[in-house]
């Protein structure tokens, strides 16, 4: 935006920040200030919207990659026994078959919050249903929903993404 048409939103009391207005915003010295204060929060502003679209790209390829890898389906089901996959339908029906839950999401092996780096390894995530995502999240353990610790999530995790049937 021009410099011009900027103080034209000034002069009709509409500004172009959406700021509050006073009695100072009639000073030149004051206008130019606050439009260089508007261009540069354009700037990052542009800046931000850029490394969004790319982080929606990587995120995009990264789970394309994981569901070729683990064929579309969720690999803590996948690992469970007969008696444990019986065993989470009858406790939790309603939980179990919410649509909501039947999602398959990526879990991350290693918390994002943890491990910057390995965000977009294909190697750090596994798919899984919303149900176990939610609950590996928690540290609760994916079929009895009982506490586990840090290690026993690692466990569980690292062994979902190496099981295959």
């Amino acid at each position: 935006m021009e410099f011009e048409k900027f103080t034209k939103g000034c002069d009709a009391l509409r500004c172009p920040r959406n700021v509050r207005t006073n009695h100072k915003c009639v000073t030149k010295a004051k206008r130019h200030r606050c439009f260089r204060q508007y261009q540069s929060k354009a700037k990052r502003d542009a800046r931000k919207q850029v490394e969004r679209s790319s982080h929606a790209q990587l995120v995009s390829e990264q789970r394309a990659a994981a569901m070729l890898r683990d064929k579309n389906r969720c690999k803590i089901w996948a690992m469970l026994s007969q008696q444990e996959r019986d065993y989470v339908q009858e406790t939790w029906p309603e939980d179990f078959n919410h649509p909501k839950m039947l999602t398959l999401s990526m879990m991350h092996i290693i918390p994002k919050s943890s491990s910057q780096k390995k965000k977009y390894e294909v190697s750090n995530v596994v798919m899984g249903r919303e149900f176990f995502h939610a609950r590996l999240d928690k540290y609760r353990h994916p079929v009895t929903g009982l506490r586990i610790s840090k290690a026993r999530r690692l466990e569980i995790m690292r062994a979902a993404r190496d099981f295959d049937n």
